[in-house]
């Protein structure tokens, strides 16, 4: 059955790596950056005789919202009722929810972990160390396209659907980023360095990590291409948004208030 799975997810142009089987750590020597799974005869090996567990690499046009509890993903189903059509796979304590799009992989302020670009997430059907089998929900449903607006990073679709007096859609949150250019917010709290216009790095202004990593690398760093700002020592990664809000120490919901006011 997993064999099956693997050359239907091939045939999509999914990449894929193998796992442990009954585990989610990944088969040493594979990974978003090392070797891939990408033809039926390496699949035969590794899902029909090897019994491994499927592991699918994203990106590249394919972006999976993975929710740790059941409860998470209801409320999520409640808020976007139109996607929750979208093809989704249950684990053991939540979903893995499959949009057609790309991103990073980041977790969101939301709560939820977006694998988009270099991530990997288990599918059905494989098997979960406690014994749990992945399976999906709907095994016809489509695989719908991502829509831009929950692509982004700063506003879930709970808040949003819980936001009241101005309407902070997609449309309001895209014209913010539009007014207020990453770089120049990153470099009102952290001196910048660059070497190719496009990735900016200094020491990241926020308390737990302003000292360099090993070798001397800089922690924190801006995107200018894709609008996204992170620091290496801690994991985080946000947009413009995130970053007013972190500098401002406010929530998400007030930073867009707040940021509203020059449109």
């Amino acid at each position: 059955m997993i064999f099956d799975a693997a050359l239907a997810w091939l045939a999509r142009g999914v990449a894929l790596v193998p796992l442990q089987p009954r585990s989610k750590r990944i088969i040493a020597g594979f990974g978003p950056y090392l070797d891939k799974v990408q033809d039926p005869e390496q699949a035969a090996f590794w899902f029909r005789d090897r019994g491994c567990n499927l592991g699918l690499v994203t990106g590249s046009g394919l972006v999976v919202y993975d929710f740790d509890t059941t409860k998470q993903w209801e409320r999520w189903r409640a808020a976007c009722p139109d996607l929750a059509y979208t093809y989704t796979e249950i684990t053991r304590n939540g979903a893995h929810v499959f949009f057609q799009g790309d991103g990073v992989t980041v977790k969101m302020l939301c709560g939820i972990e977006s694998k988009g670009h270099a991530g990997v997430v288990m599918s059905a059907p494989s098997v979960h160390p406690s014994g749990f089998v992945y399976y999906p929900l709907d095994k016809m449903a489509p695989i719908l396209r991502l829509p831009a607006a929950l692509s982004l990073l700063s506003v879930s679709p709970k808040s949003r659907s819980r936001e009241s007096g101005m309407a902070y859609g997609g449309d309001v949150v895209s014209r913010i980023k539009a007014a207020y250019n990453v770089l120049d917010v990153a470099q009102g709290v952290s001196r910048l360095k660059t070497t190719n216009g496009r990735w900016w790095h200094g020491l990241c202004p926020f308390e737990a990590h302003k000292k360099t990593l090993k070798h001397g690398a800089l922690p924190f760093w801006v995107d200018t291409e894709k609008g996204l700002w992170g620091c290496y020592a801690c994991g985080f990664v946000g947009d413009v948004i995130n970053l007013y809000a972190r500098i401002k120490g406010m929530t998400v919901s007030d930073a867009i208030k707040d940021m509203a006011t020059v449109l």
